[in-house]
């Protein structure tokens, strides 16, 4: 997790445990990070239909949620990290799931490659 991920989620947790003591039994008390004022956890098809929202309104492509996950991962692959870093970041249990979902070699990628093998062949 980045540092400032951290801060914005150590911040919130801040604002949900003023809530609690704010409304006291009112208050919903569950270990979620998303979740209405009162407490209550917000539904993964609300936090969808929100995002769809968001994105349909701007002049950004139209992407689901999870394609986010997947553009992070291809990044972080083209980025030089390695398979095992990727999948550990992740959460898989394994390189092989990340390698099946998310590692695909970009057009810059090939360049290099070919690049790299006329430096060696010296034709």
């Amino acid at each position: 997790m980045t540092e400032s991920i951290y801060k914005l989620l150590d911040t919130h947790r801040h604002l949900q445990n003023e809530r609690k003591v704010l409304l006291g039994n009112y208050y919903v008390d569950t270990d979620y990070i998303c979740t209405w004022n009162n407490g209550e956890v917000i539904s993964p098809n609300y936090l969808t239909k929100t995002f769809h929202t968001v994105i349909s309104k701007s002049t950004l492509p139209q992407i689901r949620v999870h394609d986010l996950r997947h553009s992070v991962a291809s990044n972080l692959l083209n980025n030089g990290f390695s398979v095992v870093q990727v999948q550990e970041w992740l959460g898989h249990g394994s390189a092989t799931t990340t390698l099946n979902f998310y590692a695909h070699v970009d057009k810059t990628s090939k360049i290099n490659i070919a690049n790299a093998l006329q430096d060696m062949i010296k034709i």
